[in-house]
């Protein structure tokens, strides 16, 4: 489990992974919609091998939320909505 959402940790959490060896992921899962977690899940889909991004339904009044979809499809990353 990861919470890279915060800004000030955005950088850092790249890094921890690539000292774990980490080149993919299965899944991303984010667990409740809050801005200051999807921030950092942005910042990772271009950098690993994923699987699948599940996230609940897009707030609509969100443009955080709009963005972590649209990445994600655009980096053909399938998107499922819980």
């Amino acid at each position: 489990m990861i919470d890279c959402g915060l800004l000030e940790t955005v950088a850092l959490v790249p890094r921890l992974l690539k000292q774990l060896g980490t080149a993919r992921f299965d899944y991303i899962i984010n667990t409740h919609l809050h801005d200051d977690h999807i921030n950092g899940i942005i910042d990772l889909l271009p950098l690993y091998k994923i699987g699948a991004l599940s996230a609940g339904f897009e707030r609509p009044s969100s443009n955080l939320h709009k963005r972590l979809f649209r990445e994600a499809l655009k980096l053909g990353i399938p998107v499922e909505q819980a």
